[in-house]
């Protein structure tokens, strides 16, 4: 079951992930109470989807501006392309405002830290901003089992590094020294995907933006493919939002589970692939997404120090 409040009506693959990251549920629901207290919260996010949704119907019809100024980070770290987005909401919508981005702060010689953003958001004014967008893949019931593609990155240790780094720098004093105003709160924007085991997936209610995940068996007949349903395997930059045939390339499910074994046998990563139902006769529509690991995950990047998302 997804849960993403984006806008069925926007056609534009960069101001769907726009909306996506302004409008959808965020993580604060998936995590442990008093861990993430400066998290923004769904309510927050969609009280903007409101005040935004005009201004997104603009960018869609017209989305030459957004174009320019994430094509350079389409290509790379999802993590640049995701602040592209955000300063682009915070220079450009309605009720947001463009302070500063990437404010070093230094003691002395030293860099000491670096603050995101500070802008003005609706409700709360001028803030501190640290923003992530994360996907992680529930492994067990303990704080440490939602782990990412690489294993490397887990939940807790991104709320760990929020709680007790990111948020409090902007009160250190050398950031208030070099801050050109000073912001009434520091927030998080955490925003992302969770994805739980196939049969766990199938069974739950989540608030949160969802889907699930299996290990790659390629003498075995997947439960999860549906002749009915077409797929794709998405690039980074599909990560973000929900995707239409119009974004990605669509296999039958014959086509992808050839796909899927040359590249397993070749580069056994984690791949994500949307499941697209047809809504229309010139309308597929993603249904859910989920990862494919392959048998040696999480063991093979336990020791990577370079997170894949």
């Amino acid at each position: 079951m997804h849960t993403t409040g984006l806008p069925t009506t926007l056609g534009d693959l960069h101001v769907r992930n726009l909306a996506w990251l302004a409008t959808a549920p965020g993580l604060a629901s998936a995590v442990p109470v008093n861990s993430c207290d400066a998290c923004l919260t769904d309510a927050w996010y969609a009280r903007c989807g409101e005040v935004l949704a005009t201004w997104l119907q603009v960018q869609d019809a017209s989305p030459q501006t957004l174009h320019a100024h994430v094509a350079p980070f389409v290509v790379g770290r999802l993590g640049y392309y995701v602040e592209a987005l955000l300063a682009y909401l915070f220079e450009h919508a309605p009720g947001f405002g463009l302070i500063a981005q990437h404010l070093l702060i230094k003691r002395g010689q030293i860099t000491i830290g670096e603050l995101d953003f500070l802008a003005q958001l609706p409700e709360f004014g001028l803030s501190h901003v640290e923003c992530a967008f994360k996907l992680f893949l529930q492994t067990g019931n303990g704080p440490t089992s939602l782990v990412g593609p690489n294993p490397a990155d887990r939940l807790d240790l991104k709320l760990q590094r929020l709680q007790t780094h990111q948020l409090p720098m902007s009160a250190q004093p050398e950031a208030l020294a070099m801050m050109p105003v000073r912001p009434g709160q520091a927030l998080a924007w955490l925003k992302g995907w969770l994805f739980y085991a196939w049969h766990d997936w199938q069974a739950g209610q989540w608030l949160h933006p969802n889907g699930w995940w299996v290990y790659w068996r390629p003498s075995e007949r997947p439960d999860w493919l549906n002749p009915t349903c077409q797929y794709a395997i998405l690039p980074k930059v599909n990560w973000v939002a929900t995707v239409t045939q119009h974004q990605v390339t669509t296999y039958d499910t014959q086509t992808l589970h050839a796909i899927l074994a040359q590249r397993f046998s070749t580069h056994p990563r984690p791949m994500l692939i949307a499941e697209l139902v047809q809504m229309s006769y010139r309308d597929w529509q993603e249904r859910s997404r989920g990862f494919i690991v392959p048998s040696s995950w999480p063991a093979f990047a336990a020791d990577s120090s370079k997170p894949i998302s």
